[in-house]
């Protein structure tokens, strides 16, 4: 019998490959927020107006399209004034057409995948490779109704219908139901910053040269995702031994330690080109605010690396603010994953006049 999770992994990489198709284009909070205020004459700028109007203009014209990312759903439900929020909402399923970009464990999940599969020289579906794009209704997690009293058939036929709903879905219906309390509970999570600085006082003479605070963060980051990368290393071992009729010994926790040994190595030496992005990205920018001695922690500075890490390595353009400009800059990431940034309003002008 088909497989509902299989029917919906053929309509996400439908979806993938149409966003893919387009200029594709990350709004940080701040833009959403500022179009909101002037469509609403809250402010009064010119240039945001014109920005509004050519995205506006280029998502009619099926060129160009704005995914957001939980980061920005998140920093959204924060407008505490619910005319400003219902407005957001508006403007967000108008250039977002109802997508989003996958969930950050999601997306890593499948970058290392992708990086196992060319490793061990595993044929896999191009398009499986590119289905980064979700639907908006699955922001919080993707889950699939089975009702116990139904046949597996008909329950098929209902899931069937359940996803057919799930594309029409935009985030102002999920805020005109029930749903609406889970939601919110979103913006109240915070991270204890002091934490963050107390461990930046107590190692701040432990790395002399930055990329030894670079790899620091690297070598942590892979560690937390240890458990990941087993499972996932496992899973394609198992998978091409199945498909080339062979039997090959568990993978145990010693191969475990070598294939993270093997990605640390080669971000190291320079090997890993675009691979694990997640994982670059966010050692990266950890070590940057680490290497500013002085600076502290802000609750914003970890939205902003999530922003940083959704943006560059799947989007066209990151439109964002300046500090966050300024740091993706330094470590010339914008280069490195040919995502073109701007901060300055003029310079979003610019790009959306010639993309």
């Amino acid at each position: 019998m088909e497989d509902i999770n299989d029917y919906y992994k053929e309509m996400t990489i439908k979806l993938s490959k149409s966003i893919n198709s387009k200029i594709k284009i990350y709004l940080d909070t701040k833009y959403w927020v500022d179009i909101c205020d002037v469509t609403l004459n809250k402010k009064d700028c010119k240039d945001i107006e014109k920005i509004y109007l050519y995205l506006r203009k280029g998502v009619k014209e099926n060129r160009l399209i704005c995914p957001i990312s939980y980061r920005i759903f998140k920093e959204i439900l924060t407008q505490s004034d619910n005319k400003s929020l219902t407005q957001t909402v508006k403007i967000i399923d108008e250039l977002s057409q109802g997508s989003i970009l996958r969930e950050e464990r999601e997306r890593l999940s499948l970058e290392l995948y992708n990086f196992f599969y060319d490793i061990l020289n595993v044929e896999t579906d191009e398009k499986a490779r590119e289905n980064y794009w979700d639907f908006i209704a699955n922001i919080m997690g993707y889950a699939m109704p089975k009702l116990l009293t139904l046949s597996s058939k008909d329950n098929l036929l209902m899931q069937k219908e359940w996803l057919k709903l799930i594309k029409q879905i935009r985030l102002k219906d999920m805020l005109n139901t029930k749903l609406k309390d889970n939601l919110f509970r979103f913006r109240d999570m915070k991270i204890d910053t002091n934490i963050y600085d107390l461990n930046k006082h107590l190692h701040s003479t432990k790395h002399n040269t930055f990329q030894k605070m670079y790899l620091s963060e690297l070598g942590g980051t892979i560690e937390a995702y240890q458990k990941n990368i087993h499972n996932i290393f496992k899973d394609v071992v198992d998978y091409k031994a199945k498909k080339n009729s062979v039997t090959i010994p568990t993978v145990d926790t010693t191969d475990s330690q070598r294939i993270r040994n093997m990605i640390y190595h080669a971000f190291r030496k320079g090997k890993m080109n675009l691979y694990l992005p997640s994982l670059d990205i966010k050692a990266m920018l950890h070590a940057k605010l680490r290497w500013n001695k002085t600076q502290k922690y802000k609750q914003g500075d970890f939205d902003d690396i999530g922003h940083a890490t959704s943006a560059l390595p799947y989007y066209d353009y990151f439109f964002t603010e300046r500090s966050l400009y300024n740091m993706i800059k330094e470590c010339k990431y914008d280069e490195k994953y040919n995502c073109k940034i701007a901060w300055k309003k003029s310079d979003v002008l610019s790009f959306l006049i010639n993309s």
